[in-house]
């Protein structure tokens, strides 16, 4: 009887060491920090491209930019630089965006001009769509 409660017991501790390692995994991996959709445009002053957050936060965007334009409806993936080296010199956090996850077609996130699930890799639709 005492096997089998410790057979158990290893089964359930090793499904939950599965699931939160698989849950760790991305963020370990790919450095991601953070997650954000909002509407992108262009800050004169600096010149990095910025999001403004559906509830109003504006981030500073850098890094896998390319192919985005102002006014892009954007799901991105990133990590915070604390240096502001990234853009400019700007002085505060930058969001180095690791990824582009979905180009949003519409306020109501119901479609897309690009997802990375049925587009593939961001840069290679921009090359295609956008001549970027």
């Amino acid at each position: 009887m005492k096997n089998q409660t410790r057979r158990r017991f290893a089964v359930i501790f090793g499904s939950m060491l599965v699931m939160v390692a698989g849950l760790a995994l991305p963020r370990a991996v790919f450095g991601v920090d953070f997650t954000t959709d909002g509407y992108l445009s262009w800050d004169d002053d600096s010149d990095c491209l910025l999001v403004r957050e559906h509830e109003g936060k504006v981030r500073v965007m850098a890094g896998a930019v390319e192919g985005l334009d102002e006014g892009d409806h954007v799901l991105v993936f990133g990590r915070t630089v604390n240096d502001g080296a990234e853009c400019n010199d700007y002085d505060g956090p930058v969001y180095y965006v690791t990824e582009v996850w979905t180009l949003w077609a519409a306020d109501n996130h119901k479609r897309t001009y690009y997802d990375h699930e049925t587009d593939g890799s961001f840069r290679t639709w921009a090359r295609r769509n956008r001549g970027e």
